[in-house]
This record gives structure tokens, C-alpha cells and sequence, in this order.
């Protein structure tokens, strides 16, 4: 089931350059020397590793840009489909102990949940398994800050906590957004840290003290998830507001929310080129989706008159915004995010196909058309 070595080695390495740079799951120094020893013999073969192999080489294929899968000639024709990949490693992990669970085993579930949503398996059970996960890692402690546990903790295990807990939090929101359902975050409390600004190569499991977490401005390995973090609580309830049976948001909160997010986009670091940049559009996307909820929620209820005017307007540029960094990132062949949210690309399209079709001049002329700036 396992592809060659060369096909595992190049799809591994488009995996932590396309995916890993946004959700943090595998330390990449931990898992190419893990890779090495598999393939060169010195070590027994590992049941765990192949699981994370199988996984990691599942998402790369499905993430692989075509230009990449030609340029690099892989052939793929061996490997076996997402369904019976996904299948197996949920059986392999129902046989695993409970009680004695590793960060690999937390790992694994996390790369199954991802998995499932590129490869679109099982995608209307992707809140539900999201919930799961988050349960699952809240009943293991995850949720609490590392530092206030056993003191036999390595300073690696700490930190791949505190890296897969936002993860974790992360994926379970996004789902819970896109589902219309309040996350499983609501209402409750954890202390956990967001994760240090430092690449992978700072820390290992031989660290007897971590480096100090770069400043935000400076790029790094985990920066998506280290400033993701700043607006979890926001976010969070945003979530629960938004998806209320009966959600009522008068103008004046709308507009202090906006602020809000406002602020904490301007925040974001000035990266514009490279991987740089594309974490920054992440970022701005992820934000942003709340920005046009918010304002479309008043769009809908508003009797008229210049604050729903202005509510239509902040909607229409938002979803053009987010339509334009979503273009940008297919562009670049960075894709992984999208497929990560089920609602991504057509929450802000229908939301610009609402708007259009609803807006009329005052005088009844035909409906507005406005340019929303989209190529």
C-alpha cells in the first residue's frame, strides 16, 4: 500500500510545503528521520510511521497542483484510493490502547480527519468528526496548558501540544462554521498557549531548554497558528452568535465586532511574496469570512436605509476580497487551505450573487450591477 520511495519522498516533501506551512500536525526534522530509517534498514519497521506515511502521502496527492504532477513525472497508478487508505488507518488506530495514547496516535487522528475532507470522503460527517476530535483531545488534557501538568514532560512533548491543540481548535471551528452549527469550543475554558513563533529545526526531543518565540513580524513554521491564536476567542464567539437559531445582531454590535476585526487584520505582518505571503492571505481569508457573516447577517434583517446600505457595500468588497485571495492562492499552487473548508469559495459567491440580485436603484431602475473588482 505504501508507494516507492521516491513517490512517498516527493509527495512528503510537497506535503510540508503546501499544508504544514497553515495546520501544524508532524515536526518535520522527527519525521524525515523517521522516513530515512524506514528505508535505509537500520531500524525495525514501525506500524505507526507507515500510518502517517500513508496519510501524508494521501493529502499530498490530493493537494498536488497538475503542473507539479507533470513536471516531477510521478505515476500514481499504484496507489491505493482514498476510501480504502482512510478505512485502513481507522482500523489500524481502533486497535490502538486508550490508555496509553502518544502524540503519534493524536497525529494520526488528526491527518484521518484531514484526509477525509481533501479527499472528500465521508465530507458531510466533517463537524461531527471535528467535535469528535476535539472531545477526544479535551478528555486527554490537551486542552490545559503543558506546563502545569506532570513535570515529566519533555519540552518537545509541550510544545507538539500546544502545536496540535490550535490545530485541533482550528479545524473544529472552521467545520463548525461551515456547518452552521456552534463549535464544540462554546462555552468551554482552556489555558492551553498558543504555540511559539520558531521553525521546527529550534526544537527536538533532546531540548533541555526551548528558544524564546520570535517576534510575530518575523516568519516562521508555525506563524499561521502562533497568530491564528490572537483571534481564537473572537472567533469562537462569532461562531456561536452567528449560527443561533434566531441570530439578532442590531448595527451597533456589528459594527464594534468590525472593528475588531479590523484591527487585528491591520495587526497582520506585511508579507506579501513567497510562502510568506500566502500564510498572510490565509490568515486575511480566515478572518475575513467573519467580517461579511457579520455584515451579511444585518444585510438580511436590515429595513433599509443607509446602515443596510452600508452592510450590502462591506459585504460586496469582503467577498471579493476573499474571492481574490482564494484566485491568489490557486495561483501559487498553495490550494490546501480551501479544501480544508467546506464553505470557503462558496460562501462569499453566493453571498455576491444575493447582492446583486437583490440590489436595486432607489428610483427602480434595473438591478445594480456593481464591479467588484473580479477578473
Amino acid at each position: 500500500m505504501i508507494p516507492s520511495q521516491g513517490v512517498a519522498k516527493s509527495l512528503a516533501e510537497l506535503y510540508f510545503d503546501r499544508f504544514e506551512v497553515t495546520y501544524r500536525i508532524l515536526h518535520a526534522p522527527k519525521f524525515w528521520k523517521d522516513f530515512n530509517s524506514s528505508w535505509d534498514g537500520s531500524a525495525k519497521a514501525d506500524s505507526t510511521f507507515s500510518v502517517i506515511l500513508l496519510l501524508v502521502v494521501l493529502i499530498a496527492k490530493t493537494i498536488a497542483p497538475a503542473d507539479w504532477i507533470q513536471k516531477t513525472g510521478l505515476d500514481f497508478t499504484g496507489l491505493e484510493t482514498a476510501p480504502v487508505i482512510v478505512e485502513t488507518c481507522e482500523a489500524w488506530i481502533s486497535t490502538q490502547s486508550k490508555k496509553h495514547l502518544t502524540l503519534e496516535l493524536f497525529q494520526i487522528r488528526i491527518l484521518i480527519h484531514v484526509a477525509k475532507q481533501t479527499n472528500n470522503v465521508q465530507l458531510k460527517q466533517t463537524w461531527t468528526s471535528s467535535g469528535t476530535l476535539l472531545r477526544f483531545a479535551m478528555a486527554a488534557g490537551l486542552h490545559r496548558e503543558p506546563n502545569l501538568l506532570d513535570n515529566r514532560i519533555s519540552l518537545y512533548n509541550k510544545e507538539m501540544r500546544r502545536m496540535l491543540w490550535a490545530t485541533i481548535v482550528e479545524l473544529d471551528l472552521q467545520a463548525s462554521l461551515d456547518r452552521g452549527m456552534a463549535s464544540s469550543l462554546g462555552g468551554q475554558r482552556w489555558d492551553c498557549k498558543a504555540p511559539k513563533n520558531i521553525d521546527d529545526d529550534a526544537f527536538d526531543d533532546a531540548n533541555q531548554s526551548m528558544p524564546i518565540s520570535k517576534p510575530s513580524q518575523d516568519f516562521t513554521s508555525m506563524s499561521f497558528l502562533h497568530l491564528s491564536q490572537k483571534s481564537i476567542h473572537l472567533r469562537t464567539e462569532l461562531c456561536s452568535l452567528l449560527n443561533e437559531p434566531v441570530p439578532n445582531l442590531s448595527h451597533e454590535q456589528v459594527l464594534a465586532y468590525a472593528d475588531q476585526i479590523t484591527i487585528l487584520l491591520d495587526e497582520l505582518p506585511r508579507w506579501s511574496d513567497g510562502k510568506e505571503g500566502m500564510v498572510r492571505r490565509v490568515l486575511e481569508i480566515q478572518l475575513r469570512q467573519y467580517l461579511l457573516l457579520i455584515h451579511f447577517r444585518f444585510h438580511q434583517k436590515a429595513p433599509g436605509g443607509e446602515k443596510q446600505n452600508y452592510s450590502t457595500f462591506v459585504c460586496a468588497s469582503t467577498a471579493a476580497s476573499i474571492l481574490q485571495g482564494y484566485r491568489k492562492l490557486r495561483e501559487s499552487g498553495y490550494s490546501a487551505y480551501s479544501l480544508s473548508s467546506i464553505g470557503g469559495i462558496l460562501r462569499p459567491s453566493l453571498a455576491l450573487c444575493q447582492i446583486v440580485s437583490t440590489s436595486t436603484h432607489p428610483s427602480s431602475k434595473p438591478p445594480i450591477k456593481p464591479n467588484f473588482g473580479m477578473t
